[in-house]
């Protein structure tokens, strides 16, 4: 069974399911250090609030969509559509909803949109990410490394030039 996979705008009261998707993705490796839940708890809330500041000063023209599945909140993702390239500022999924191809479906569909627009897509990540890989998959390759952060690119023109060769 194929899952449905929905976008919606978020509202206010969407806030603490924003957060809770962030906190679910830094949460294990800040854990495997040891640290006490309330150490944790700050330093995750300390990381969302600036995250979230520097995406909307660095995108200011960027979506952010809550992701649901079968009608249940999934994750969300931050787009930005520019004069000369599309961004995926970030994706995130809850645990639960992680290697189902839902990601791999939203990736897809940015990558068509860029390919219709004849924009690459670009985003930035922590040099080491273990989502290099996925990303990677989808044909994504490193631009730039500028410790510590590496950045991705995907283009149609070099997808369909290493189709034909």
């Amino acid at each position: 069974m194929v899952d449905t996979v929905g976008l919606q705008v978020p509202g206010e009261e969407d806030a603490s399911f924003m957060y809770e998707v962030y906190a679910e993705t830094k949460r294990p490796e800040l854990e495997a250090l040891g640290w006490p839940e309330q150490q944790i708890e700050t330093f995750i809330r300390m990381q969302y609030e600036v995250r979230e500041r520097a995406n909307s000063e660095r995108y200011p023209m960027s979506d952010t969509l809550l992701i649901r599945v079968e009608d249940r909140y999934a994750g969300k993702i931050t787009t930005a559509l520019t004069s000369d390239e599309i961004v995926l500022a970030d994706i995130a999924l809850l645990p639960s909803y992680r290697n189902r191809g839902i990601g791999t479906a939203l990736v897809r569909s940015l990558q068509s949109a860029a390919s219709d627009l004849d924009k690459p897509l670009r985003l930035q990540m922590v040099q080491g990410d273990p989502s290099e890989t996925f990303y990677r998959r989808l044909g994504f390759t490193v631009k730039r490394n500028q410790f510590p952060y590496c950045s991705l690119e995907w283009r149609q023109s070099k997808q369909a030039m290493s189709a034909i060769g």
